[in-house]
Formats: C-alpha cells, structure tokens, sequence
C-alpha cells in the first residue's frame, strides 16, 4: 500500500482477509485473527453472550504487528459473561460546558467507587450551524457495563452528574438504553470520510 507504511519505502502488510473470530466456551478464550475489526468480534460473541477486553469504535481493527519483524496471526483474549449493558449517545449544548466540566470531575474522582462506568467526553464544533455560540456541541458517550436487566428508567449512579434533573439538564437527544455491545458499538461508527 504506497503511502500507507510508517517508513519511507517501507511495506504495509494488509491483513484484512484474517478476520475469524471464535469462542471457546470450555476455557472462556476468545481467538481472534487481526484483520477482524472490533464490531465484527462484538457480532460474534454478543450473541452468545460473551465480551472480551477490546475497542469501543467498530470500524478499528483489532491488531497488528506493532512495527515488530513478524506478522501476528491470531490473538486469544480472556472471555468473560456479559450481559446487556446501559448506554448510548446525549447530545448537548454548549451553554453546558461550565455544568459539564463539573460532572465530569466528579465522575472521574467517584470512578474508584463503582468501576463499571465509561464516559466519553466529546466536544465538536460545527462549522454549518449558523449561530456561532449554538457551533459547540458536546456529545457524552455512556457506557454501564455492570450486568442489567429490563428497562432503566434512571441513569446508573455513576453518571448521577448528567441526569437530567442535574445542572446540566437535559440532553438536546439521546439514545441511552439498555442494549448488547455489538449494539452500542456499532453505534459509534464514523462514515469512512471522517476517519
């Protein structure tokens, strides 16, 4: 792949046909070949009610050869049970920033406490809006990945910073809810021009 290599005239070895991935339920190991991307793993052990350790966006590969002389053919992760998690995208609006700094403060200080929370904190700015003070947008990916079951009415305690009864307020639109990983994985692909 000409410009692809990290070394002048250096080589890229595409791996993309290495993408099998299988579970061996017996000693919970995960094999994975490094071509598979993460959204195409999470596809395969969702179902079966399975996770491993790995990428939140899908479109990312698994691996690679960490500039080392060999190829690595396959990876075997360490599975373990999962089952649906909470989670999604809230959209909010820059006269947020203050209130969401806070939060964000607090969740990370509060994370020691209850380890099952993940926060993505995003801030974008939007050229095509025409108000310049409405351009920033923040975009908090939640993720609760301690076992749950049925509807959650309520945000996880780790996020009670950004519910919407909090300074914050409610997000502008949200797509929290409870739902497997390939789910809310494949959520957060990018179309290939914004990569």
């Amino acid at each position: 792949m000409t410009g692809s290599s990290n070394i002048i005239e250096g080589v890229t070895i595409d791996l993309r046909g290495m993408r099998s991935v299988s579970l061996n339920q017996e000693n919970k190991t995960a094999t994975v070949q490094p071509g598979a991307k993460w959204l195409e793993v999470y596809n395969y052990l969702s179902p079966l009610g399975y996770a491993i350790p790995g990428g939140r966006a899908g479109l990312v590969g698994v691996g690679g050869s960490q500039n080392n002389l060999g190829i690595i053919t396959k990876f075997d992760f360490v599975a373990f049970r999962q089952s649906d998690l909470w989670g999604g995208t809230a959209t909010y609006g820059s006269k947020t920033v203050p209130e969401q700094i806070k939060a964000f403060v607090e969740f990370t200080k509060n994370l020691k406490n209850d380890p099952y929370g993940s926060l993505i904190f995003v801030w974008s700015y939007f050229l095509s809006i025409p108000k310049a003070s409405d351009r920033i947008v923040i975009l908090n990916l939640y993720e609760y990945t301690a076992n749950i079951t049925g509807p959650v009415t309520t945000y996880p305690p780790p996020f009670k910073g950004f519910t919407p009864d909090s300074p914050i307020g409610p997000p502008i639109v949200d797509t929290l809810r409870v739902d497997n990983l390939s789910s809310l994985t494949g959520e957060l692909n990018s179309p290939p021009e914004l990569r």
